[in-house]
């Protein structure tokens, strides 16, 4: 009978083991997948946060700096735009807001609660992010990208135009020093400070819109003082020269002029003797006034632009040395001349020699005598009366000779340049706006959002759908992120039907039953241990043996199973990582990812596993402890006792033999 009981016994063991290990495993995975605190310590531990602004941000970065083709260089201030993010999210913060989400959302997947919500507010990091952003980007290699990278794109583009007014030569160096000392790096500074001052408000809320007022105006000196130490000297008198003095009289002569004797003085001659006659300071002083007059103009503090040459004051001399140069061209043209025969000198007029020019040379006629004979006794003063009235008393400089200097591309943007530095440049959010929906019109048309009228831009931004999108992410920003297990069951529904959300509905009703099933198995297996121990031992010392044998016997296998999974978890998520890790085409980001991945889920196995492998340890201890006490229970008796024979156990089943 007792063979029988015991057979019966080790069949219920057998169930125990396996029970037990089952039940095991599935206790260890509620008390970890299942808890949102196990959850949370895995997530501190990988320290993911830290991570993403350490490491994978400036690798995401780069990523964005291969993949498109900003006009800053964004790894250069790579540190500054992470400082910026990490100052309005900051690691500790998003840390908190995961704990809070991760606590309503694993009890509603495990089936304990039936609903979640996740609020996390963004409003108050934007309101108090200010002073940090600030930190942050406010390190100096900001105002040098800006220089280098912004600054230098814009000057080669208005080097390659190769349309420099007045002739001036310019180097990149040279240009990007003036633009530093117009734009230091404390002024950018301060501008860029009081941008965030405007922003930051209007993103948290706070604010119905924002307007970024640059003052240009107050860098009026220091731009005037630059522009004209670009001016070269000797290039402003060379434009005098060339661009100004000689053009108006090629104007005026034409192609020469016509003068007694059927002599012709050039135009070439007259510049000639101009030049000669204009002193070098005189020149000077037209090119300062030029030049001040372009600065003046350029910095929106004229309302036109004209410059005056005053060509009278000084051109008497130029004139009266064209004279002396015709007179010598006459008397050269006269001694060149062959005699006169004697049919010519009976024929010939005096006075033909001034339509038809020197025919010939009248013998014992010196040039004197012709000039008298013909009327023009001061020859020179004759020609310089004709240049003199051919020339202009003066010469006007204007806009459109300006702006033809300036060259095609450069000119588009006096206007510009004249009302930014008349009035400041600003910025608003309309502005934000304008510049999503062009973007859009352009994928969208395939035309030039300049084609539109103001009034068509106005209504294409109110209907743009990226705008729609922007103004609703900054809703967003105001209101928190608020999502709820609605808006899941909505998006399974969206995307997947009804038969998404009852499997949802399924998997969750199948977690909570674990629950349920957890509990009766435990209470099951005591009642194992209960039977194992009534049916196998022949008093209570010997069930108590033989049940915990069997516990003893479990928390062994369960020892050496979570062991030997452990160690193939290893080797399974190694060959995994290892596999996607080897891929061709893997971005530097992406291996980092994975290798922070692949650490994750080692740490995950293990603490699962560890877990697993402490809880049978104590079931071996508590095994081991009870067949020990059982074992030494009669000893401990016989200490007690008065010195008498030990008593016998007492059975377990009335009239049982021990």
């Amino acid at each position: 009978m007792m063979i029988a009981r015991r057979v019966v016994a080790v069949v219920l063991g057998l169930v125990f083991i396996v029970g037990s290990v089952a039940f095991l495993i599935l206790d260890r995975a509620h008390s970890t997948m299942g808890d949102p605190d196990f959850l949370i310590e895995e997530v501190r531990k990988a320290d993911v946060f830290n991570f993403a602004y350490d490491q994978a941000a400036p690798l995401a970065l780069a990523q964005v700096q291969r993949d498109a083709d900003p006009p800053v260089n964004v790894t250069k201030v790579d540190r500054e735009i992470i400082g910026a993010v990490r100052a309005m999210l900051p690691p500790e913060w998003l840390q908190e807001q995961s704990e809070a989400a991760i606590r309503q959302v694993v009890p509603y997947f495990m089936g304990r609660e039936d609903t979640f919500s996740v609020d996390v507010p963004f409003q108050e990091r934007f309101r108090v992010a200010g002073p940090g952003i600030k930190g942050a980007i406010n390190t100096g290699r900001l105002q040098e990208t800006l220089y280098r990278d912004v600054v230098q794109d814009r000057v080669e583009q208005a080097l390659a135009d190769k349309t420099i007014p007045f002739g001036i030569t310019l180097t990149m160096e040279r240009v990007i020093q003036s633009i530093r000392a117009i734009a230091p790096p404390d002024w950018i500074e301060s501008q860029t400070n009081n941008a965030i001052d405007s922003i930051m408000p209007y993103l948290a809320g706070d604010t119905g819109g924002f307007t970024i007022s640059i003052k240009t105006g107050e860098r009026a000196e220091a731009v005037a003082r630059e522009l004209k130490a670009l001016a070269e000297p000797a290039k402003i008198r060379a434009f005098v020269y060339d661009s100004v003095l000689d053009p108006q009289i090629q104007r005026s002569i034409g192609m020469g002029l016509a003068v007694p004797f059927a002599l012709q003085v050039t135009t070439a001659e007259v510049q000639q003797a101009m030049r000669q006659a204009l002193p070098p300071e005189w020149v000077d002083l037209q090119a300062q006034r030029l030049t001040d007059a372009t600065v003046e103009y350029l910095l929106g503090r004229s309302p036109a632009f004209a410059v005056t040459v005053p060509l009278a004051e000084r051109q008497q001399a130029a004139i009266d040395a064209v004279g002396v140069l015709a007179d010598r061209k006459l008397a050269t043209a006269y001694n060149a001349a062959p005699s006169c025969t004697p049919q010519q000198v009976a024929s010939i007029n005096p006075q033909d020699f001034l339509t038809r020019g020197i025919a010939c040379r009248l013998p014992g006629v010196s040039i004197d005598d012709l000039k008298r004979l013909a009327g023009v006794g001061e020859y020179n003063r004759v020609v310089a009366g004709l240049v003199d009235n051919a020339l202009p008393n003066s010469y006007t400089f204007s806009e459109a000779d300006l702006r033809n200097a300036l060259g095609k591309d450069q000119a588009a943007q006096v206007d510009n340049i004249r009302k930014w530095m008349r009035e400041g440049f600003t910025f608003t959010e309309y502005d934000v706006e304008k510049k999503i929906a062009e973007n859009e019109y352009g994928d969208r048309a395939g035309r030039a959002w300049s084609s539109l009228d103001d009034m068509a831009q106005r209504n294409f931004v109110q209907q743009s759908e990226n705008v729609k999108d922007y103004r609703a992410a900054r809703d967003r920003i105001r209101g928190g992120l608020h999502y709820t297990s609605d808006d899941l069951v909505k998006k399974i529904f969206d995307s997947e039907g009804q038969d998404g959300v009852d499997t949802l509905n399924d998997v969750r009703d199948f977690v909570s039953k674990s629950w349920v099933w957890k509990t009766w198995g435990w209470l099951m297996l005591a009642g194992l241990l209960g039977g194992i121990g009534l049916l196998a031992g022949r008093s209570i010392r010997g069930g108590v043996i033989w049940a915990a044998s069997f516990v003893v016997v479990a928390a062994l296998i369960m020892v050496v199973v979570s062991s030997v999974v452990s160690g193939i978890s290893h080797t399974q998520v190694n060959k995994q990582f290892d596999k996607e890790l080897a891929q061709e085409g893997r971005t530097e980001l992406e291996r980092l990812l994975l290798v922070k991945g692949q650490d994750v889920a080692l740490q995950v196995a293990d603490d699962f596993m560890g877990g697993l492998r402490t809880r049978s340890i104590v079931f071996l201890v508590v095994g081991v402890a009870a067949i020990g006490g059982a074992a030494a229970y009669p000893m401990m008796r016989k200490r007690k006792g008065s010195g008498g024979a030990p008593a016998k156990d007492e059975p377990l089943n009335p009239g049982s033999v021990a």
